[in-house]
């Protein structure tokens, strides 16, 4: 699928519990709910560890898959383990194409919910080339910070709930990714 592109896809990267899955869904859910506003999609929000062992699996994971898959890096002494969720539906959402050059060196998304629907899909631009990735849950991107993409709208009332982690390292992306 990501032929030619720097991009890496891991299936099934983890599978939670059901209970787990259910908790975190509901831990990143309810606040949007409670207050009804995400700028039209356009606002992540920070998913607190402290109260969920899920996301500290899925960080772990990432960091020790990044140092099998990936050239050699280390971790910049500024690098966070915060969590980013982008939850949408089709009542909250916005297609902003975007990449993470002033925030990391390598990126990453983990599918946890994907309704089933049209529009699920995440746009994505390397070198002039476009590839359109379908996502199913448990799957992980890993890429770096200078590939451009972008969310497309879902079209379900159901969210569509993904988690963002960045990698900030002490070398650049084009080297860590060079294969």
């Amino acid at each position: 699928m990501f032929k030619n592109f720097p991009i890496i896809l891991i299936n099934d990267f983890i599978n939670p519990s059901a209970q787990e899955k259910k908790d975190l869904i509901k831990q990143i859910t309810a606040p949007k709910i409670k207050s009804n506003n995400n700028d039209g999609g356009a606002v992540n929000t920070a998913v607190d560890y402290e109260s969920n062992s899920l996301l500290d699996r899925i960080y772990d994971k990432y960091v020790d898959t990044c140092h099998e898959v990936l050239k050699p890096f280390t971790l910049h002494h500024d690098t966070s383990s915060i969590a980013w969720t982008y939850c949408t539906n089709d009542q909250d959402t916005k297609h902003v194409w975007h990449n993470h050059t002033k925030s990391s060196t390598i990126n990453s998304v983990y599918y946890l919910q994907i309704p089933h629907c049209e529009g699920n899909q995440l746009e994505i631009e390397y070198k002039g080339n476009r590839v359109d990735f379908h996502p199913r849950e448990n799957d992980f991107l890993i890429f770096p910070n200078y590939i451009n993409h972008a969310p497309m709208k879902p079209r379900s009332k159901e969210f569509r709930i993904s988690i963002n982690f960045e990698l900030l390292c002490n070398e650049k992306a084009e080297d860590i990714f060079a294969f």
